[in-house]
């Protein structure tokens, strides 16, 4: 019974566990065939392994490696934002650097798109309340929201936010320092995330956008009600709880 829930789970996370048998195989023929061995399988499983991993990825997101696996993750986000917003927009020269340790979501955000627009399209869609209703979204100040060109960011590729960050505040978070999701790269995030397994975000646990603060001086929170209803919310910078926490931004202008 705990194997086959265990299994179950692991399929459940998407990803390589929802890949066919048969493409695994073939994907480590190609592996063998170039000279990886077992004995080179078991150092990816050993201590070295996950700065191994690191760099074997990182091949897949350099555009003069490997142009084509880059490009087509650019493209997706030009997709996107024609899809959602009716936006043309070119993002082939964008600067993206490579995934930093477990980072692996890549999320581009292309700026001046008010906030009452994102809540706009989001609601052609799916619920969306805003607690209290008479606060002013699209008056919140976020970080990196002074870019005039489109710019990436690799967050944790995650339903929930990490662990690490679980019941840290916002002030915690600024005196780190350390940078995190901003509303809009939040909600951003999340209709990418919709758009893709048609399922939200933060189903059990609250993202603390400590990226972003009112003109009240207080900081949004995005959690998703009974599974399809999205809400923001908002909290003193010193609140903390261990359902809730920020979402660590990696900027790819370090």
């Amino acid at each position: 019974m705990e194997e086959s829930s265990m299994k179950k789970n692991k399929q459940d996370e998407g990803g390589l566990w929802t890949a066919k048998f048969s493409e695994v195989v073939t994907s480590l023929q190609v592996l063998e065939k170039n000279g990886f061995t077992r004995e080179m399988l078991d150092c990816l499983r050993g201590t070295s392994g996950n700065s191994m991993a690191q760099e074997i990825i990182a091949l897949f997101y350099n555009p003069s490696l490997n142009s084509s696996f880059y490009k087509s993750r650019v493209e997706e986000w030009e997709r996107f934002y024609k899809k959602y917003f009716d936006i043309e927009v070119n993002l082939s020269k964008i600067k993206v650097q490579r995934p930093w340790k477990e980072f692996s979501r890549l999320v581009i955000i292309v700026p001046k798109i008010p906030l009452f627009r994102i809540i706009s399209v989001m609601e052609k869609r799916f619920s969306v309340i805003i607690d209290p209703s008479d606060h002013s979204v699209d008056a919140t100040i976020n970080q990196r929201e002074g870019n005039s060109v489109p710019y990436a960011i690799w967050v944790h590729d995650g339903e929930e936010p990490e662990v690490d960050h679980r019941g840290h505040s916002a002030a915690w978070m600024s005196n780190c320092p350390k940078e995190s999701e901003t509303l809009v790269e939040r909600l951003i995030h999340g209709l990418k995330y919709w758009d893709e397994h048609k399922k939200h975000m933060d189903i059990t646990m609250l993202t603390l956008c400590s990226g972003s603060q009112s003109v009240l001086g207080l900081v949004p929170c995005v959690s998703c009600l009974q599974g399809y209803i999205i809400q923001i919310s908002w909290v003193k910078p010193s609140y903390s709880h261990a359902k809730v926490g920020p979402r660590e931004v990696i900027s790819c202008d370090e």
